[in-house]
């Protein structure tokens, strides 16, 4: 007990020299790397555009970029899920 209120107080310590430490503030959003956000964006309107040249018809493009859109939506709700199984794996009290 006595170990975790010294460790509680050296990471406490940590984050307040660390906070106020000028070399060691976060980097505003703008300059932390918008290049992903862009590359999806940008990846997706290729896909749409590559769908419309290839099917003519935004008409019988949509039931495919519909399919990709449910297969992506999938996907996260699947990595979502393993992050909160591994969450509750670490942080629950046996």
């Amino acid at each position: 007990m006595l170990f975790r209120a010294k460790l509680r107080t050296v990471q406490e310590l940590m984050l307040s020299l660390s906070s106020s430490a000028p070399w060691r503030r976060p980097r505003p959003r703008a300059e932390r790397g918008p290049r992903r956000r862009q590359v999806g964006k940008s990846g997706a309107s290729w896909i749409a555009q590559a769908l419309l040249l290839a099917l003519g018809s935004i008409a019988a493009a949509l039931p495919i970029i519909a399919a990709i859109f449910a297969a992506v939506i999938a996907a996260w709700l699947g990595a979502v899920r393993h992050l909160n199984a591994q969450m509750e794996a670490r942080y629950t009290r046996p």
